[in-house]
């Protein structure tokens, strides 16, 4: 099963367009595109503010070490258990 982008790469191939122009204009349209998505003022993306990602940062960063903590103390909890049930060895 062939995809309708190979099917018309081949069909340009065949007709003799050179398969580098073809890939490139492809990509300088795949740019247009996203620039139209992402520009500044007028496009369909909305950027977090500088507050807004200040925050976001510190939540990931106490989250981060909230867990490490929580994992590193149920590590240390089982491996008490572990060596209690076998008898001291380990």
């Amino acid at each position: 099963m062939s995809t309708e982008a190979e099917n018309k790469q081949v069909s340009e191939v065949k007709t003799g367009k050179n398969p580098v122009a073809v890939w490139f204009k492809d990509i300088l349209q795949f740019l247009r595109e996203v620039w139209i998505e992402v520009r500044p003022n007028n496009g369909r993306v909305t950027w977090p503010t500088f507050d807004s990602v200040k925050i976001s940062t510190r939540v990931v960063i106490i989250s981060s070490i909230g867990l490490g903590l929580f994992i590193g103390l149920m590590d240390y909890l089982f491996m008490i258990i572990y060596r209690s049930l076998m008898g001291g060895i380990g």
